[in-house]
């Protein structure tokens, strides 16, 4: 399916290195000329695509500048009817997959993938390997036969064709192979590459931080007393387990995954990454690397070797942004008339929804990803790149808005929980209402700490970790916070009941931010049966 000619064989690694990673040498003007010439190029098939025809109504459109005065910004809905295997000669290029995608207030679809998107994704994804694994501008260490612990959702999850379209490309080895994989639950695969990484070792690790702790905090556990013992029976794990217990032995604490294995490269997604930084290098020995990717539109951004803020990718995507408060306040007509700015136009402490019209053939125009960034920075003046630097912060529609005051997302309440000293997994949250007054209702598991004192802690360290949210109290004197108190374990049978159900992968658990009513629902009949099935105490 990848055309182009294998890397890290026989190939210079200063021209891998400018090939794939030379946007961040960019000025902002000459990205801006990239971004222009670009969607220049592509403009005539997207004008005489079915979907072109529909947005542009029939106008010739050549320029930027006529792109944002006459086309509107689209939805996930304005696309519905064009994403039926019939419908693929209203698209700009044929697809050669479909890729499954499911998105928070979306139903699942399937989106069409060309050659041209494919051969693009495939490009950020090696760049977002060799930045994983590079020390410094130009120096990379990742080597072909590398092994590659993959935690991602299998095809057609756009994720499982990354990984083996990169695997291909770069030379690199599954710890799991794919054909193996794809028998596999997702739990069962991890639990597997954990099995295999321990026999033979693993250079590279990609994977959700959810895992990562999971992963890490297990493996703590397991190697203490006799299971540790029991690892080291196994001869092929023998000599890598005394090393790492000679290793923690001598720093007085539990064996970890960073005792056992030495990674080039850690890479991670998702807006938590940032929220359990501290906890992955504990476990894992090193920071773990970020990119920002959505099925729509593939790699938008990544991390330098520096590992702090992004850089948007020029040449996938034309990129405009509208202002948060802008974007929040649309009411769900007349979305043509929301202003939108360029890379070159943002503005260091704003927030931004990123709008995407695609340069490789993908069929969004002007679409609005819901995707929200921070802009940190004009520049990583430490890197000596000269473009804006941002953060992923969340879904426009992953925010909990309290009387219009404050909208908290998942990595705020992340890290809050964190710094209350409460699990970062077994929660969440949603904005309910006490009579006419709205709150934020948090469901987490029983912890045997007083409730009263949970509150407390949690509010406590939202304060602190949100200027509105303090604003809220002392400004309109409204403390919102509520707990819902749900048994031990529930939010893993949750999961395990969907999980046995059939339900897909990205399903299966209660999301974080804004779980409907059903999902409300199903988790508090799950911790009723968790409290029925309790054995009884006789006295």
């Amino acid at each position: 399916m990848y055309r182009r000619q294998a890397l890290l064989a026989g190939v210079p690694t200063h021209l891998t290195w400018e090939r794939y990673c030379g946007f961040l040498d960019l000025s902002t003007p000459a990205f801006m000329q990239v971004q222009r010439r670009r969607l220049t190029e592509t403009l005539p098939a997207l004008a005489k695509s079915g979907i072109g025809r529909t947005f542009l109504d029939g106008r010739n459109v050549s320029t930027v500048e006529q792109l944002r005065r006459v086309a509107p910004l689209t939805s996930f809905d304005d696309y519905r009817s064009f994403f039926q295997p019939l419908m693929s000669i209203t698209l700009p290029e044929p697809p050669i997959f479909w890729a499954k995608t499911s998105r928070l207030n979306l139903d699942q679809a399937m989106i069409p993938y060309n050659q041209t998107a494919f051969e693009h994704l495939m490009d950020g994804s090696v760049a977002a390997f060799l930045l994983a694994a590079a020390d410094g501008r130009g120096e990379t260490r990742l080597e072909p036969q590398d092994r590659v612990l993959y935690n991602f959702p299998p095809s057609p999850y756009l994720s499982g064709m990354l990984a083996q379209g990169l695997t291909a490309l770069v030379r690199l080895r599954p710890v799991v192979d794919f054909d193996e994989a794809e028998e596999l639950d997702f739990q069962d695969k991890v639990a597997l590459g954990f099995e295999r990484a321990l026999r033979g070792g693993v250079d590279v690790v990609a994977s959700m931080p959810s895992v990562l702790l999971k992963m890490g905090e297990s493996f703590e556990q397991r190697s203490k007393g006799r299971s540790a013992l029991g690892l080291l029976r196994n001869p092929r794990v023998a000599w890598r387990m005394l090393a790492a217990l000679l290793r923690s032995k001598r720093e007085g604490r539990s064996v970890l995954p960073k005792d056992i294995w030495k990674l080039k490269g850690l890479v991670c997604w998702g807006t938590d990454t940032g929220i359990y930084r501290d906890q992955i290098r504990h476990y894992w020995g090193c920071d773990p690397y970020e990119f920002l990717a959505i099925t729509e539109g593939g790699i938008l951004a990544m991390q330098s070797w520096t590992r702090e803020g992004m850089t948007f990718v020029p040449g996938t995507n034309f990129l405009e942004f509208i202002r948060e408060s802008d974007a929040l306040a649309w009411d769900g007509t007349g979305s043509s008339e929301l202003t939108t700015c360029l890379l070159d136009e943002i503005e260091p402490g704003e927030r931004y929804e990123v709008v995407i019209t695609s340069c490789v053939g993908m069929p969004f125009l002007r679409y609005r990803t819901g995707v929200l960034v921070d802009v940190l920075a004009t520049e990583d003046e430490a890197a000596g790149i000269s473009l804006p630097q941002v953060r992923p912060c969340g879904r426009v529609h992953d925010l909990i808005d309290i009387a219009g005051f404050t909208r908290l997302d998942e990595g705020t309440i992340a890290a809050a929980m964190r710094d209350a000293g409460l699990s970062p997994f077994t929660w969440t949250a949603r904005r309910e209402y006490e009579g006419p007054d709205p709150i934020l209702r948090v469901y987490m598991e029983r912890n045997g700490r007083d409730e009263t004192d949970v509150v407390v802690a949690l509010h406590r360290s939202l304060l602190d970790r949100d200027n509105y949210y303090r604003d809220l109290q002392e400004m309109l004197a409204i403390r919102p916070l509520r707990i819902a108190v749900v048994e031990s374990g529930a939010f893993r049978a949750y999961a395990s009941d969907r999980r046995a159900r059939g339900v897909d992968l990205d399903r299966q658990s209660v999301p974080h931010i804004n779980a409907t009513d059903e999902e409300i629902e199903d988790l508090m009949l799950t911790s009723r049966a968790l409290v029925e099935a309790a054995p009884t105490l006789v006295p």
